[in-house]
């Protein structure tokens, strides 16, 4: 059985930590996962700032990655089983946003329009949980949208208030890159229900 770094790195941590702490099962894999995504993350971003940087475009990409991850948290995205899957998509996506920002500037009535789209799919949709990690509580569902709801107003208000000239555009087309993504992993899900 072929075990990769990150799985190594996780799995002795996982003992290392049941010496001093008496975990569950549960427990235990939610701590696993936790480590995996961190370490998988971590070396992405590593390796997208190296390319970014020689192409002089590492603050944007950094930009950019922080309005992705403060959206993503709740709402969710298109995932790649693999890391090099992942990590090409990822590179396309924060490519296409550093490409479109430089040639098109998008109306204040298309970036309400997705400020409106952003808030239905959050007041029908989000958070968007996974096997792994999953949301029982109304309260904490509750305390997710009102999250989602404070970060994607932030960043609509950034674009229509504050940020002007090219850092305006690397957040128009950020938040309609990723919202075009959102949108496509949910008709992927719609389709596959109902085909079942």
């Amino acid at each position: 059985m072929k075990i990769n770094l990150n799985d190594s790195i996780s799995e002795k941590y996982i003992r290392l930590a049941e010496q001093y702490e008496n975990y569950s099962y549960e427990q235990c894999e939610r701590i696993k996962y936790a480590l995996k995504v961190m370490l998988n993350e971590g070396e992405k971003v590593l390796l997208l700032c190296i390319i970014f940087a020689m192409l002089g475009e590492c603050k944007a990409f950094l930009f950019s990655l922080c309005i992705v991850l403060s959206i993503r948290v709740t709402m969710g995205g298109m995932h790649r089983h693999t890391f090099w899957g992942c990590f090409f998509f990822s590179f396309g996506f924060f490519l296409s946003v550093i490409i479109t920002s430089r040639y098109f500037l998008l109306s204040k009535g298309i970036l309400v329009g997705l400020y409106i789209v952003y808030i239905a799919y959050i007041l029908l949709r989000a958070p968007i949980p996974s096997q792994v990690r999953p949301i029982a509580s109304l309260t904490r569902r509750k305390k997710l949208k009102g999250y989602s709801i404070l970060v994607i107003s932030i960043w609509i208000s950034a674009c229509l208030f504050v940020l002007k000239g090219q850092w305006e555009k690397y957040l128009e087309w950020t938040l309609l890159l990723q919202m075009i993504e959102i949108l496509v992993v949910e008709g992927g899900r719609y389709i596959c229900q109902k085909n079942k």
